[in-house]
């Protein structure tokens, strides 16, 4: 009971103990890892993950050099009894995943042997998956051990992958969203250019499958795994009619249409213009369907962004063609009535590089807007405008699917409001094993820069004297300022 309330005093008032005892506050806790008794045990993995959460202004308290002679005996202990009880313990997970996260370096070279220990945990934790915080804590950890060591990817496969393929087979719905996930994060870890191994494979047509959209938390987990195989190889997934399908189903939801332009941009970007081409006009009766009937303020910057990103890729005149076929003039009146009067409220500096990139090219290269004096002066306007202009407000929560965070769980669980299963309709995202965003002119990293020389090389050509008339009439001397 002593020892007890000690520990308890430490994590309580942490915040307020010197500096100078906070190694040896570590080792005697580490000391404390080996007691039999399961609530001591539990206060002392809780306090140890309390003092990581320390900060002296940026600087975390307990940093790599204070944690290093301490981390293996840590490890050792906190993932031995893991690997060896049978009740989950939270606290001892989830300070685990404290360490694994604030700590990386210090457990890099301990990866083999943590994710070793933790394939049994998982194993059990499958057949009965009732604590959603060690759950959650669990597969953090095992993202976090990919992102440390992402040399490891190939042997933290082969360790865990016959237990995720039982998982994917048994349908354990709450970790079916996780381990898509992680395999995603394996994926993505794998060297450049090499392709699609055998198991991977495998899984291409069971994801494709219907089923797999019917829990609404498992559709950003199927879709992130998607795009990861078709940017590792689009040769092998050359199912342009079912890939498709998967994007007609989810841009007619509210909630999920930007994952439905996710993979639609994923295949633009990675499959040959050639494979596409006959399938666009349909893409666009859809996407053009859908705005018409159901517009949401969401759905309008992921619009604008996808065409921004189909401009860089295709290029502008096509682009403009194959709309207009389908109704002429339909392009332009996306451009005036969506585009232009929207596109200030697209967020994210890479959203907005791209979007800027996409206008320049219109601006510069095709010939009708070239022809329209007012509209092509208001994306000369509307450029300058995203560049040197803060971001509009917009309704950024409307049609935002709810996700579960760690705290999320933690609540529920204490107000008794949730079990696990309570969070299927949720998704859960690891944050180690986040996508990171695909860059579709990686060549171009100065927005500002790019659009000044697209406009000087169009200035510096054939009609550069009528372009530069018209910036003079239509534009403020300060506008004019930020191009020259």
């Amino acid at each position: 009971i002593v020892k007890a309330d000690v520990i308890r005093f430490i994590a309580t008032f942490r915040s307020h103990i010197p500096v100078g005892f906070y190694p040896g506050i570590l080792q005697s806790l580490i000391n404390w890892l080996s007691v039999k008794h399961d609530v001591l045990y539990s206060y002392v993995v809780h306090c140890i993950e309390r003092l990581l959460t320390v900060y002296d202004g940026p600087v975390p308290r307990v940093d790599a050099a204070m944690f290093q002679p301490v981390c293996g005996p840590f490890l050792s202990a906190v993932c031995t009894r893991l690997a060896s009880e049978r009740v989950p313990n939270a606290y001892a997970m989830r300070c685990l995943m404290r360490v694994t996260r604030s700590l990386p370096a210090c457990c890099t070279p301990f990866v083999g042997d943590i994710i070793v220990c933790l394939q049994s945990v998982l194993v059990e934790a499958a057949k009965n998956p009732s604590n959603p915080i060690f759950n959650h804590c669990l597969f953090e950890v095992i993202a976090q051990c990919v992102s440390c060591a992402p040399n490891l990817a190939s042997q933290i496969e082969s360790t865990l992958w016959d237990t995720f393929a039982y998982i994917l087979s048994q349908d354990v719905t709450e970790f079916i969203p996780y381990v898509l996930q992680v395999i995603a994060q394996l994926l993505d870890a794998r060297p450049a250019g090499e392709p699609l191994t055998e198991i991977y494979q495998k899984l291409a047509a069971p994801l494709l499958s219907p089923s797999m959209f019917e829990h609404k938390g498992t559709i950003p987990a199927v879709i992130r795994l998607i795009n990861a195989m078709i940017r590792r190889d689009a040769a092998f997934l050359h199912r342009a009619e079912t890939i498709l399908g998967v994007f007609k189903r989810l841009v007619s939801l509210k909630q999920h249409d930007h994952e439905g332009l996710s993979i639609l941009t994923t295949v633009i970007l990675h499959y040959p213009r050639e494979v596409m081409e006959p399938y666009m006009p349909s893409v666009y009766g859809l996407l053009f369907g859908r705005l018409t009937n159901s517009k949401t303020p969401k759905f309008v910057r992921i619009l604008i962004i996808f065409f921004s990103v189909l401009i860089i890729v295709y290029g502008a005149e096509g682009v403009v063609n194959t709309v207009n076929t389908i109704q002429p003039g339909l392009f332009w009146m996306l451009l005036t009535r969506v585009w232009l009067t929207d596109m200030q409220k697209v967020n994210g500096q890479l959203e907005r590089k791209v979007c800027v990139v996409a206008l320049a090219a219109l601006l510069c290269d095709s010939q009708q807007l070239l022809s329209e004096e007012a509209t092509w002066t208001q994306c000369v306007y509307s450029c300058l405008k995203m560049i040197h202009g803060a971001v509009e407000k917009d309704d950024a929560t409307a049609f935002i699917p709810k996700t579960a965070s760690l705290e999320d769980l933690q609540q529920s669980v204490a107000e008794g409001l949730a079990s696990d299963g309570g969070f299927t309709n949720l998704f859960c995202p690891l944050q180690a094993a986040e996508a990171k965003p695909e860059d579709p002119i990686p060549s171009v990293t100065d927005a500002n820069q790019h659009f000044r020389q697209r406009l000087h090389q169009l200035i510096a050509g054939p009609n550069g004297a009528m372009y530069v008339a018209r910036l003079q009439t239509q534009l403020s001397p300060d506008l004019l300022s930020l191009i020259q």
